[in-house]
């Protein structure tokens, strides 16, 4: 059986990938050993918040433990705004100028 340690940022792209392995997990497939989560999307405060909320949210008791506050290598980069299910998108895409400064806003 593959066994896992896992070093994250949680924002929703590593959100995702947490769901994927936990259902491989409950398959038998792969077992998550703990979580280790960085600054990086956000603040390490934020990141280990939202990957501890996952963990119980799948009521799975998985270790996790707070890691580096910033990357060791390159600058930190924090998303200034969150967007969530009442976010008015239409409003959002029309002040965005061009697909790559949205893709760069649609951070969760």
């Amino acid at each position: 059986m593959i066994k896992l340690l896992l070093d994250v940022d949680t924002g929703i792209d590593d959100a995702l990938a947490l769901f994927f392995l936990a259902h491989a997990q409950k398959q038998g497939q792969l077992e998550i050993l703990g979580s280790t989560t960085v600054g990086g999307n956000a603040e390490v405060a934020q990141t280990t918040l939202n990957t501890l909320k996952i963990w119980e949210m799948l009521e799975l008791e998985i270790p996790v433990t707070s890691g580096a506050e910033r990357p060791l290598l390159g600058p930190f980069w924090r998303q200034r705004h969150l967007y969530t299910a009442t976010t008015d998108w239409a409003t959002l895409s029309s002040q965005c100028h061009g697909s790559q400064h949205l893709k760069n806003q649609l951070w969760i």
